[in-house]
């Protein structure tokens, strides 16, 4: 699932690589997050995994409010929150 190819950005340049149903997207505070986001019919779901999934944000928004800068902020949302999380110890560190 983690060899990846890069993904169509629409014109954009290409930062997101694809594979088997996950993207790999990089980071800003360095590494890079796993996820599969998508919207239906009034609702936006972002996410993105880090720490072989062992740590992660997901987020459900509307489709219906504030559609300026919608995908760019969400995205900002999902990287400051992995790099926070990132950051910060895990509660049950040494568990498998």
């Amino acid at each position: 699932m983690q060899k990846t190819v890069p993904a169509d950005a629409g014109g954009r340049p290409v930062t997101d690589h694809a594979g088997l149903g996950v993207f790999r997207t990089p980071l800003s505070c360095g590494g890079d997050s796993w996820g599969h986001g998508g919207i239906t019919i009034g609702h936006l779901n972002n996410n993105g995994f880090t720490d072989k999934g062992k740590r992660g944000v997901i987020l459900m928004r509307s489709t219906n409010l504030a559609q300026t800068h919608r995908d760019a902020r969400t995205e900002k949302l999902v990287n400051d929150t992995l790099c926070k999380i990132r950051r910060t110890p895990a509660a049950h560190e040494g568990d498998s």
